[in-house]
């Protein structure tokens, strides 16, 4: 499958359709192999995505994260430039990291995204869940990008998720965010940067 564009700075991939930002989740998610991942860990290549996408409430388990095929968490290692369009109608799936991406690393950049209307039902599966990022390791950047949601679950949930679900290393700067517009049972919700859990004998 062959992205419009060349992934470069100057000219990056084009993502121009729901099926362009599936296919490049299928790459970084089941493509890769535990010894040989760096093709379609995208490591410094550019993506810009070109309209708003309707996800139509279709599963999504995310761009990177785990899969049986890759034996391990491939991650997108690339700049992605949402362009200042929007996702619609997100439906994360029940993962330990989930997330519109759900895995990235090294050097990685996620800008200029909207995320514009989805749900996350939460429920003890959602262990370190993140409605945009659901794990970040060995750094990356996230900047002006806007999350609005509905979170829907049992009010003693066992678990809070965030805009990211888990971060190792070091911490990750966002800059000029926007997470106000999350709800949770159809009230505002402060929502975390960073997923934690939310039990009575959490450490």
């Amino acid at each position: 499958y062959r992205f419009l564009g060349e992934g470069s700075q100057k000219k990056p991939y084009l993502l121009k359709s729901a099926e362009d930002v599936a296919r490049l989740a299928a790459n970084v998610r089941y493509y890769g192999t535990y010894l040989n991942t760096e093709n379609t860990r995208y490591r410094g290549v550019y993506f810009r995505l070109e309209c708003d996408i309707d996800m139509q409430g279709h599963p999504w388990w995310g761009i990177g994260g785990g899969s049986e095929l890759s034996r391990g968490k491939t991650s997108f290692m690339g700049i992605f430039d949402g362009n200042n369009h929007a996702i619609y109608n997100l439906a994360l799936q029940e993962e330990p990291l989930s997330g519109f991406f759900s895995y990235i690393s090294d050097g990685a950049v996620i800008k200029n995204l909207i995320i514009a209307s989805g749900t996350v039902e939460l429920s003890s599966k959602f262990q370190y869940a993140g409605i945009l990022v659901g794990g970040i390791a060995s750094g990356a950047v996230i900047e002006n990008c806007s999350v609005s949601v509905k979170m829907t679950g049992s009010s003693e949930k066992l678990w809070t998720v965030g805009i990211i679900g888990h971060e190792t290393d070091r911490s990750v700067p966002m800059e000029n965010c926007d997470f106000s517009g999350v709800t949770f049972g159809g009230e505002p919700y402060a929502i975390p940067e960073i997923g934690y859990k939310r039990t009575t004998d959490a450490d």
